[in-house]
């Protein structure tokens, strides 16, 4: 005799595997937007190229105007014509708190902010220290620098006070340059502080907006060709002549 035959309804429901999950983009959105807050290299160091050729030129300018008064004026204040000049344009580009930019950095709309919170304030104390630190010490190196050497310290003989001074100066000179060189590295590696100053102070460079992107009218290919063939020309005054023998 046959028993019963077993049915759907005695046996177990087969396993279902859920099916998987959909990634979330919740981890990637902080990403995204880390890298928006982050301004390019490229477009930091044109930033400061800017402000170094602007107070070139109105150094250029007021040295010419200086000059009137007798050929020694020229030389003689260029140190502190520099000093005032990169004074002046700080105050009026980051020191005004509608911009808080130089012009360098707003034709590359870019700002200063404090830490990675670009919400956040600039602190009082950075903002005059910034500038302190950045010129007073170059500017000090700078005068005494020239001093020494109208002096003729290095023609002293070796162990007196002028030669020390001046072995010292040039200790300090060399130390200034190592930390200058750290600094670009440094800033080469992560993007985030343009200077060692600015590191230390927690002031570094975001775009204008969180989610800008910026355009150029022209392309890099052509800015590269651009620099190239001046970097021969400008700087190499001989290349023009020997470019047609070769």
């Amino acid at each position: 005799m046959e028993g019963p035959t077993p049915t759907s309804e005695s046996s177990p429901p087969p396993e279902t595997t859920p099916p998987p999950a959909e990634p979330t983009t919740e981890h990637a959105e902080p990403q995204d937007e880390s890298r928006s807050e982050r301004a390019l290299r490229v477009s930091q160091l044109d930033a400061d190229e800017m402000d170094n050729g602007l107070i070139h030129m109105l150094n250029a300018k007021i040295s010419r105007a200086l000059s009137v008064f007798g050929p020694s004026y020229e030389s003689k204040y260029a140190p502190e014509v520099a000093l005032v000049l990169k004074l002046v344009l700080y105050r009026l580009g980051v020191g005004n708190p509608s911009d808080r930019a130089t012009p360098g950095l707003k034709l590359q709309n870019l700002r200063y902010a404090y830490g990675r919170n670009r919400a956040l304030p600039l602190p009082a104390k950075s903002l005059y220290l910034l500038p302190l630190l950045t010129t007073i010490p170059s500017y000090l190196l700078s005068r005494l620098h020239i001093h020494a050497l109208s002096s003729s310290f290095p023609e002293y003989p070796r162990g007196s006070l002028q030669r020390r001074w001046w072995l010292l100066l040039e200790r300090f000179l060399a130390v200034g340059k190592f930390v200058e060189l750290g600094g670009s590295l440094t800033f080469l590696w992560d993007g985030k502080y343009p200077n060692v100053m600015a590191r230390l102070l927690r002031m570094r460079l975001i775009p204008e907006e969180a989610m800008a992107e910026v355009t150029r009218v022209i392309s890099y290919e052509f800015m590269n060709r651009q620099l190239v063939w001046t970097g021969f020309t400008v700087r190499s005054s001989h290349f023009p002549f020997a470019l047609p023998l070769t």
